[in-house]
């Protein structure tokens, strides 16, 4: 979170005595929220940046609250659901559970302290993460895919395709397949098999989105500016 506020309205409005006192504080919260504007649009190119094809929503997550006259701080957050996702890569550390992981755990499949990654032969969507539908079909698999979660998804002609190949998909590591390494395996029409998600130790992030430190230095770089501004428009109007 990064909070933008100004302190010493008192020495600014012996400054700019020829503004009405009231067209001071409205001066300043108009800056602050352009700044804040700013800032945030900065942090959302960063996520750009410093992620591999992060998803729309990701980068919309980063939002921002206004000042006004009588409050004049606006803050740049990412919202509840995004900070569980940017979290571990602005501070670093573990990454949060996954739900189809915590699907997977609750059934005694997936192992206490293991996490899932996909492994170099599942399918990816366009962001980089395992495809949802191959998800839902491994989920449907494990008998794990509940008729609201269906009854809440379009069978899709790519989604259908999905589906009817849940049968392929086994867990390995465990039972007649534990010399396979632990996690979610499919079997081929010529009963070769590949793994299609791994079950993981760690899933930890590195310390890569800097998200203070691009707030700030957006701050320094555009407010002085953004004040001049604002000012010069409440000089304009009070003519």
């Amino acid at each position: 979170m990064i909070s933008l506020k100004i302190t010493g309205i008192k020495e600014v409005q012996s400054a700019l005595r020829n503004l009405a006192s009231e067209q001071i504080p409205y001066a300043m919260a108009t800056a602050i929220n352009s700044t804040a504007f700013k800032v945030m649009n900065a942090e959302r190119n960063e996520i750009k940046t410093v992620f591999d094809r992060p998803t729309p929503w990701i980068q919309k997550s980063i939002r921002y609250t206004k000042a006004t006259k009588d409050n004049l701080e606006a803050i740049v957050y990412p919202h509840s659901e995004g900070t569980k996702t940017l979290l571990p890569s602005v501070v670093g550390g573990q990454r949060e559970v996954k739900p189809y992981e915590r699907l997977m755990r609750n059934a005694g499949i997936l192992p206490a302290g293991r996490y899932v990654v996909p492994s170099h032969a599942c399918k990816l969507d366009r962001y980089g993460n395992a495809d949802s539908d191959v998800i839902g079909a491994i989920l449907k698999s494990l008998g794990l895919l509940s008729a609201a979660m269906q009854a809440g998804r379009k069978l899709t002609r790519k989604r259908s395709k999905a589906l009817n190949q849940s049968e392929t998909y086994f867990v390995g590591g465990q039972g007649a397949a534990r010399h396979l390494a632990p996690g979610i395996w499919q079997r081929s029409a010529s009963r070769a098999v590949k793994p299609i998600l791994l079950f993981v130790t760690r899933a930890v992030y590195e310390r890569r989105y800097r998200f203070d430190e691009i707030g700030e230095r957006e701050v320094r770089k555009v407010f002085v500016g953004e004040m001049k501004t604002a000012i010069q428009k409440a000089i304009d109007t009070a003519r």
